[in-house]
């Protein structure tokens, strides 16, 4: 399905605002119609979670991160009635689950990172009913990113993100394991996950030259091996998420930058992407870039091959605004979405139907303040919806899934500035 995630490109590190939330309601939420807070466990200090999918409603998986002296991937399972953390081994330490794909109650995917070694390398775990197991991913000598999971078939998994490619070789680690924690934190405070190019900060440290390539990864049953695609070898690009309905019907999407880093206030500085699968090779689509400085996709669902939703953002003169794209089986095209206070940006998309749509993401208020952002396609128009964590707790829409007549989301929230992020949930139905 998607990820999430959730991940805005080109972030400045800023100083460490802390990440711990308001409890969440309690017991099993009500069926109501509308969306209501699902306690969700904190095993550590900072927690968030990233992405979320599932079968039927009493088996859903999200998957994040639990930050306590170090890194540990987080995994939780819903049963219908309560969240449950899974363990996921071996684990290393300093490591996150950015995606997850679930495609049968004894067949899922996750993807994400490792930092416990130098070069950083994506992960990938399968659960086959029992247990979460490591499938070998890239582990070895490239530095690789990865966000985004769709598994078609147990034969047939995709994984997207980016390689990094250092223009001189890091320094030694020292305080390196420091530096991801204050990557993280200071991303969270503006509702993401560390960027590619905060970790590759965090790792070569302020010296470092890092150039970003899109990556593909495709799993066949049995191993990893990175795919020909039409971004691979350009630099500055990268792919934040995949989905796909068949094994001639794949899609990713992400960011080209136009102008490399730094110059994304230039006109046209980054532009969307978007690659097609047809059951022989990935291709390049054309798409529109509404915002004359900034464009980006960050989530994308598949409903059917004529029938498409893409979620990310735009910018012109001012702040970022929501950017909904459709394909009609032809062509894809902009769509219009509310925006809200100073800046809105969606970060995933879920399609319960062709007149069931959701999308979730941030907004930020006049104040400063980020709030989750929810909204909704009922086949005519996009609108924003309410949902839990109101007021002035910081709170994130990181990931969004449709499981059955069930709508999840998930994120963390932050009610305090300076305090600890905790992972939330939510739940409609």
């Amino acid at each position: 399905m998607v990820r999430t995630a959730r991940l805005f490109a080109c972030i400045a590190l800023i100083a460490p605002l802390a990440l711990t939330a308001s409890p969440a309601k309690a017991g099993l939420p009500e069926c109501d119609g509308t969306f209501q807070a699902v306690e969700t466990p904190a095993p550590a200090r900072d927690s968030a979670l990233y992405g979320v999918d599932g079968v039927a409603a009493d088996n859903v998986w999200s998957v994040g991160v639990a930050i306590g002296r170090e890194f540990r991937s987080l995994v939780l399972h819903w049963d219908g009635s309560s969240w449950a953390r899974t363990p996921v081994g071996p684990v290393a330490q300093d490591s996150v689950l950015g995606a997850v794909d679930v495609i049968a109650s004894d067949d899922a995917w996750a993807v994400g990172q490792s930092f416990d070694s130098f070069p950083i390398h994506g992960i990938a775990f399968h659960w086959d009913g029992t247990t979460w197991r490591q499938v070998d991913e890239t582990h070895g000598n490239t530095f690789q990113y990865l966000n985004g999971v769709a598994a078609v078939a147990p034969d047939d998994v995709w994984a997207t993100g980016v390689r990094i490619a250092f223009g001189f070789p890091p320094p030694p680690g020292h305080g390196r394991s420091a530096r991801l924690a204050d990557a993280f934190r200071s991303a969270a405070a503006r509702g993401h996950g560390p960027t590619p190019e905060a970790i590759s900060e965090a790792v070569a440290g302020r010296s470092g030259f890092a150039v970003e390539r899109s990556v593909i990864r495709h799993f066949d049953g049995t191993r990893w091996r990175t795919v020909d695609h039409p971004s691979l070898r350009k630099p500055w690009t990268n792919l934040n998420a995949v989905a796909g309905a068949t094994p001639d019907d794949v899609w990713a999407v992400g960011t080209n930058h136009i102008v490399p880093i730094g110059g994304d206030d230039l006109w046209g500085g980054r532009r969307v992407l978007i690659e097609h699968f047809d059951g022989s090779v990935w291709t390049h689509t054309r798409a529109p870039n509404p915002g004359t400085r900034r464009n980006s996709l960050e989530g994308i669902d598949v409903v059917s091959p004529d029938d498409v939703w893409a979620v990310g953002w735009q910018r012109d003169d001012h702040a970022r605004t929501p950017l909904v794209l459709h394909y009609d089986g032809a062509r894809w095209s902009a769509v219009p979405a509310p925006s809200l206070g100073r800046s809105s940006e969606l970060l995933s998309v879920s399609a319960a139907g062709p007149h069931d749509v959701w999308a979730t993401g941030v907004w930020r208020g006049e104040k400063g303040a980020f709030h989750k952002l929810i909204e909704h396609y009922d086949g005519f128009a996009w609108s924003e919806v309410r949902a839990p964590y109101p007021g002035r707790d910081l709170s994130f829409a990181l990931a969004s899934a449709a499981v059955g007549d069930d709508i999840w989301w998930v994120g963390l929230t932050i009610p305090d500035r300076f305090g600890s992020a905790r992972a939330i949930s939510a739940r409609r139905c």
